[in-house]
């Protein structure tokens, strides 16, 4: 048992009032003492129990997850890492060929229409062309549409050719017919 202070060892000539004093307030300063240090002890213990339970769910855990590792085949937790990064690469793998066949197809499908487009367009240049005349324009040479009042190249004003069209090759909308068109190609009316 330790004491903090003993007004004993040190008397001198004290009056009793003083030694009286003095060691109330020793007995005091040792009650508080051994208040703290109970205090202090059950502190420890708690905490003392608080490690020992963490120990023993961090070895239980540690237990359970070593089973279901054995259990499913797994040596060791870098062996399971590695099988999960893994796993990973192949489903980013999966992923990104999933979305080059997307493109690829996507692609297929545009060229296809493309393809389709670009057809239409030469066929009907080639009937046009087969059926058509087209004026040249008399400052640049180029070919004039059956419609055009001006060039579109240079801006020229069209002094003459199919410009003066009758109003029976023109459309209502204003279109003028192609010579084997039986439909304007603007609105659709059927020719008269």
């Amino acid at each position: 048992d330790i004491s903090i202070f003993d007004p004993a060892v040190y008397f001198v000539d004290w009056d009793d009032e003083v030694s009286s004093i003095l060691r109330q307030k020793a007995a005091m300063l040792q009650q508080r003492f051994d208040e703290q240090k109970r205090r202090s002890t059950e502190r420890i213990s708690e905490l003392n129990e608080q490690l020992q339970n963490a120990r023993f769910s961090a070895n239980r855990k540690d237990m359970l997850l070593d089973a279901l590792m054995q259990k499913h085949g797994y040596k060791n937790e870098h062996t399971l890492e590695q099988m999960f990064e893994q796993q990973m690469q192949d489903r980013r793998i999966k992923l990104a060929k999933e979305a080059e066949a997307k493109r690829t197809a996507m692609q297929r499908k545009s060229m296809s229409n493309v393809g389709k487009i670009v057809s239409a367009v030469t066929t009907a240049r080639k009937a046009f062309s087969r059926n058509a005349k087209l004026d040249k324009c008399g400052h640049c040479g180029n070919a004039l549409m059956p419609d055009a009042l001006f060039c579109r190249k240079c801006g020229f004003e069209r002094k003459c050719g199919s410009a003066k069209v009758v109003e029976a090759d023109r459309c209502g909308c204003g279109n003028v017919y192609l010579p084997d068109a039986v439909f304007c190609r603007r609105c659709g009316t059927k020719r008269k």
